[in-house]
Parts: structure tokens; sequence; C-alpha cells
């Protein structure tokens, strides 16, 4: 086992202003894990929508060391948000790892947003489905669901879309009836993700859509890619049966483009201080922002050999 410091940023509308006894600056520990405000100074107070989380671990890489820091985070800033009440995020953003003289650097970055074009097939679309039968409620989950960032609401928002075209309500002299047009359902998903996302009498484990209702949490780090799948399947399905023509893409890269949280990181490798100097995360990303690399007179990017040991 080898002793790894971890610093991770965070990203808050939360000011951590809390000052413990005898202590000039802001910081609290929870769960082995110190947190505080990402800089601050008496005159300015807390100038900056960030915090920073530090922990050191024993491990037996900094790839165990890392996973297990960030899975930590993901259960304290999830506690976090419900006593704060406002938004808190570690999950896309800059972290660095050190190991005695070495270290792992991720810088992250939210770069702006490329566009998309809305064009002559896009306005013949448009046209078309102003026309069609699809309700008001439909686009409203749509919009919801590219609006939302998040991979367990927004796949919820997605199975309301399908929902929308495929349920029907009639009402039969006192109450409602609500039917599903299961022809129509298998015609928008194909086979293996139906089977996955409703309960069947073959496969009663594996019914997603009622577990994310009910008890079961997903992201995109454990799980297949159902947001890019489901939006192709209804894409699909309104160029065949709506429009009746190929109008738009099925191949976007990026669907639900959204202009906040397009982060993107810069750099993930090991490196080798050349002066033993203990360099903080601060100061890492003060470095590479001026840069938009590490000095080369500072830092060496490891070996292979020199990684498999790290």
């Amino acid at each position: 086992m080898k002793e790894y410091y971890i610093e991770h940023e965070i990203i808050t509308l939360l000011k951590n202003s809390y000052f413990d006894k005898g202590k000039d600056y802001p910081e609290f520990i929870i769960d082995w894990i110190e947190f505080s405000q990402w800089d601050f100074n008496y005159r300015l107070w807390c100038i900056w929508d960030k915090w920073i989380a530090k922990w050191n671990i024993s491990a037996n890489s900094w790839v165990e060391a890392i996973n297990l820091f960030r899975e930590k985070l993901k259960k304290v800033t999830s506690q976090i948000s419900l006593i704060g009440q406002a938004y808190i995020d570690y999950s896309v953003n800059s972290f660095l790892v050190s190991h005695k003289q070495n270290f792992v650097f991720r810088y992250s970055k939210n770069w702006k947003t490329t566009w998309l074009t809305f064009w002559k097939n896009q306005i013949k679309a448009l046209n078309k489905i102003s026309k069609s039968n699809i309700s008001n409620e439909f686009y409203k989950y749509w919009k919801d669901a590219i609006n939302t960032t998040w991979y367990s609401a927004k796949i919820l928002l997605m199975v309301c879309w399908v929902e929308n075209i495929v349920n029907k309500k009639k009402i039969k002299w006192w109450k409602a009836i609500y039917t599903r047009n299961w022809e129509l359902l298998k015609a928008i998903y194909w086979e293996e993700l139906l089977v996955k996302l409703y309960w069947t009498p073959k496969n009663p484990s594996i019914w997603l859509r009622h577990k994310l209702v009910h008890w079961e949490y997903l992201d995109d780090t454990t799980s297949d890619n159902y947001v890019i799948e489901i939006h192709k399947k209804v894409i699909e399905y309104f160029n065949r049966d709506i429009f009746r023509e190929k109008l738009i893409s099925e191949n976007v890269v990026s669907p639900q483009r959204h202009p906040f949280w397009t982060f993107e990181g810069y750099i993930w490798l090991p490196f080798e201080n050349l002066w033993h100097k203990k360099y903080s995360l601060i100061q890492l990303i003060e470095l590479f922002t001026i840069n938009e690399k590490l000095p080369e007179e500072s830092f060496r990017l490891l070996s292979p050999e020199e990684i498999k040991s790290f």
C-alpha cells in the first residue's frame, strides 16, 4: 500500500464560511475529508464559487486512490446538497493525486458550447410536427430532458417522452382507463432496450423504469449510455412515422447540447516534479491556465514503467 494525497475541485453555490475554534481559515472535516473555500481573505471573504476537498489515503495505485476518493465525495456532496439546499458537484472538475514527488493532474475547463444549425430541413420538420397529433406534453417532457444535465433525471424524462406517445387515456363511464400501445412501443425501442426498461415474465429483475422511480440511482459511470440509445430511437421514430422522410439527423454528435457544464479534461497524466517542490491543485491550475501546459523545466512525464509503479 502507498500513501496518496488528493485534492479535488468542487463547484457550488454555497459559501464555506465555517470557522473552527482557533483557526483563521474556513474549513471543516467530514468522513476524513477536509473541505475548505477555494480562496479566502478577510477583505473579500469568500470570492469563488468553488471549494477544495483534500484527503490522505492508502491504496495500491493512484487509480484506486482517486476512485475511492470520488466515491466518498459522491456520498458527502449529496448530503451537503440536502443540508445546504444549493448546487454542488465535483464530477467533471480538476483534481491532483500526489505520491512523493510524482503526481497525476487533471485540468478541467468549461469550454464554450459548440452550436448546432437550424436549417431548411428543420423548418420543414417543424411544419410537419405542428400539424401532427403528438401531444403538447410530449414536447414539454422533451424540453425538460434537454435542459437537464443529470443522468437519472434525464433518463426518467426520456422514458416519459415515449410513454406519452404510446399511452392513451379513455374516459369510460366514471373512470379513466389507460392503455399502452405495445406494438408502437416495440417499434420505437428495439427488443433489448424494451426488455431492460419494462418488466417481462422472463426478466422480472431488470425493470429499469420501475427501479429508477422507486429505489435505484443510475449514473453514466455505472451503466450503458441509455440517453444516447433512447434519443436516437425517438429521432428514428419521428423520421420514419411522423415525417416519413429523414429530416433530422439521427447521428448528431453530443445531442441534447446544453450551454452549461460542457467540461473537457485537458490532461490526465502522471508527472514527476523535477524540483521536488510541493505544488497544490490551485497552483497547478494557475500554471496550466497561464501556459496551457506544464512548464517543461519543472515537470517530466513519467515513462510507462514508472507509471506502473506510481
